[in-house]
């Protein structure tokens, strides 16, 4: 069951770096059972809503999901990408600390 669990959140994490829509949403549904016994309270109630509303999405959006990347790439080479809000994150953090004032 361990390794289980660890194969599904490696493919989870390959998803997200690679941009994989499908298999993100795959193994996102592949870990429900794990949050509810880790006692991950708020996983375990809105994963299920999240997954049911990107199933549910309009078929130009998913299409849209499905040809470009959910993720971004910073530097070339695989496994290197990061997901949206991430980055919005990331360049937050680093405008806020002054470190780079040049980007976006």
């Amino acid at each position: 069951m361990l390794l289980s669990a660890v194969e599904i959140m490696f493919m989870n994490v390959i998803a997200e770096r690679d941009g994989s829509w499908s298999i993100n949403i795959r193994t996102s549904s592949d870990m429900l059972p794990y949050f509810s016994v880790a006692s991950c309270t708020n996983y375990s109630r809105w994963m299920p809503a999240y997954i049911l509303h990107m199933l549910e999405l309009p078929d130009e959006i998913r299409s849209a999901f499905k040809d470009d990347p959910f993720a971004i790439r910073r530097t070339p080479g695989k496994l290197l990408k990061t997901q949206r809000d991430q980055m919005v994150s990331l360049v937050l953090r680093v405008r806020s600390n002054g470190l780079l004032k040049d980007i976006v």
